[in-house]
């Protein structure tokens, strides 16, 4: 586990996270954007009788979660934080409130009856804002940069061991997502026989009568349930060793690699089998791989000499380092008895009070030239070096850096620099985050694994399931959760509430998918806000409730099933699972005219 440290030092490490924080805000930005969209569409039209809080949302009035102009309006400040730690001004603080923001306002969309389990968000959030993730490839890192240069050194120190701590906490909690499904499944394949070919199909064709009853899934995509048996057990089998797997090996610098193929590969089939993506976990794996390391053995240096004594000089070469991820750029200042200055005696010190120059292999070029051949090397600069090479941008480039070259006032000497106080390690703040967030997943995910467990396999009145349960009510299942496990063994017959427009001639027609989709989500979602309706006990709550549902729908009814329509028929249909699902029975539980609508 200490070849992390021996083969990637400090600055690298502190780019690997900067790039986790990159490439993991890009991605959640979309999401961020959805949530707003979210509070200004949908929150206004969701009735009380469809909210069921979870977590610490229970302590909260029904008036406040319902508020559309507040929640819309802290969920643009997010959208606006979420830029401002991608774009990394005021990184630390932007991400802290984003954190914040984002625990209330992602997990808004909780507290229909269905849990989206992207809970891991709101931790790297807090990972990130912990860590040193501003301090390379961001505005920040630049300011820095240039302060540190007018203080005589062209790149700032880097703190210690900082960024490697943060990035293997976000390792560990990407494994604890998969433990607790991993037992589960592995408890379920050796009681229950889940790893079999039969119960593998029936999961599948679950999720495809789930998609095409409550979303959009037309078809049932890659075929799956035809492999052989064989094939199919094998690949639960892979499942369960990698689930478990993976928190035991991620620290393993060899492993990590294979891991991020193993879990891409797993996830894609997931989309392409049941349509789940876990898009925002997979953009999580960017910190598995240690690119700085991985960058810098496949690319040639390039040095560049430089006046020292210049202080726009030292700012230029402070620059281009924060941008330099893979450490191609070797600075050479101009004095101090630097010994590769030696090599190149073709270059005089008053040529270097004139210009800057780049050397790569046996090429050397200067001035404007100098700085497209550093352009070229660094790939976040590659699009203006397409830019600088064309001949109007070069002619006018040319001119103009040879007006400031001419300008500035140099001198090669060494420059009279203030020490730079030391980088504090914020070692303290990063361990009690991450340990915080590690002990409390932990904690939730296997308290809520022994109380599935318990409820399957304990009789009712066992005092440890009285246990559990007294605490499992109050469902703390935001920020922290057992992710779907898809290990329970279901029966192949399932009960769904289902809404009928009705048209004046008495056709019935079941409301689509898509009109689900559109109004209350993801079929997920809907599946659950319909659930938790038909097995509400009072009748009379349960008609309300009906009601409320289908003026969330009747909003999103296509053109032609509305205008013809005299009322909704609510009922229990049971379905029989299969490729296509059969209904084997129905019971009619409501008829709400259009006037009620």
């Amino acid at each position: 586990m200490r070849a992390d440290e021996i083969r990637n030092d400090d600055r690298g490490w502190t780019y690997n996270l900067a790039l986790f924080r990159v490439f993991f805000l890009a991605g959640l930005l979309p999401l961020a954007i959805d949530n707003a969209n979210w509070m200004a569409r949908l929150l206004p039209t969701i009735s009380p009788g469809l909210w069921d809080p979870v977590s610490f949302y229970r302590y909260l009035p029904l008036e406040l979660l319902g508020n559309a102009g507040l929640a819309h309006a802290l969920a643009l400040v997010n959208v606006g934080l979420i830029v401002m730690g991608l774009l990394g001004i005021f990184t630390r603080a932007s991400l802290a409130g984003a954190t914040v923001l984002s625990l209330y306002l992602f997990g808004l969309p909780q507290n229909m009856g269905k849990l989206h389990h992207y809970h891991h968000l709101v931790w790297f959030l807090a990972i990130l804002a912990a860590g040193p993730s501003g301090r390379a490839l961001s505005i920040d890192a630049l300011v820095r940069g240039v302060r540190s240069a007018d203080r005589g050194q062209i790149e700032p120190p880097f703190p210690r061991g900082t960024a490697l701590l943060t990035l293997r906490f976000a390792w560990l909690l990407i494994g604890l997502l998969y433990l607790g499904p991993g037992l589960a499944k592995l408890e379920s394949a050796v009681t229950s026989g889940w790893a079999s070919a039969e119960n593998l199909r029936h999961i599948i064709w679950r999720k495809w009568m789930e998609g095409s009853l409550f979303g959009t899934v037309e078809a049932t995509g890659w075929r799956a349930d035809l492999l052989p048996d064989v094939v199919i057990t094998l690949g639960g089998l892979g499942v369960i060793a990698f689930e478990i797997g993976f928190v035991a090996l991620v620290l393993f610098r060899k492993a990590r690699p294979w891991l991020a193929t193993a879990g891409i590969v797993f996830h894609v089939g997931n989309h392409l089998v049941l349509s789940i993506g876990f898009e925002h976990l997979v953009v999580a794996y960017v910190s598995l791989i240690d690119w700085t390391s991985m960058g810098r053995s496949a690319r040639e240096h390039v040095k560049i000499l430089y006046d020292d004594g210049c202080r726009m000089c030292r700012r230029t070469i402070s620059v281009v380092r924060a941008l330099d991820v893979w450490r191609i750029l070797e600075p050479i200042p101009g004095a101090g008895g630097d010994p590769r200055r030696l090599r190149y005696p073709q270059i005089t010190d008053e040529m270097l009070t004139h210009d800057l120059f780049a050397i790569r292999e046996h090429r050397v070029v200067g001035g404007y030239d100098a700085y497209v051949l550093i352009a070229s090397r660094l790939p976040l600069l590659w699009p203006a070096t397409l830019l600088m090479r064309l001949p109007p941008v070069a002619a006018i480039g040319r001119s103009i850096y040879r007006r400031v070259a001419d300008s500035r006032s140099c001198r090669v000497a060494i420059p009279a620099s203030r020490p730079t106080p030391p980088a504090h390690p914020r070692l303290r703040v990063i361990t009690v985050v991450g340990v915080l967030l590690l002990t409390l997943q932990a904690v939730t995910s296997m308290w809520m694994l022994a109380y599935n467990l318990a409820d399957m396999h304990l009789d009712p009145r066992h005092p440890v399931r009285d246990r559990l349960t007294a605490g499992a009510w109050r469902r703390p299942v935001w920020p922290f959760d057992l992710y779907p496990t898809f290990a329970s063994i279901e029966e192949w017959e399932q009960d769904v509430w289902e809404a009928r427009v009705v048209s004046g001639s008495g056709r019935e027609t079941r409301i689509p998918g898509g009109v689900y989709a559109a109004a209350v989500g993801n079929p997920s979602r809907s599946r659950s806000v319909a659930a938790l309706i038909r097995i509400e006990p009072s009748e009379e709550r349960h008609r309300d409730r009906s009601r409320d549902l289908v003026r969330v729908l009747w909003r999103y009814l296509p053109p032609e099933l509305r205008d013809g329509a005299v009322s909704v028929r609510v009922y229990d249909v049971r379905y029989r699972i299969g490729v296509e699902p059969v209904v084997v029975s129905e019971r009619l539980r409501h008829d709400l005219a259009r006037p009620v609508l």
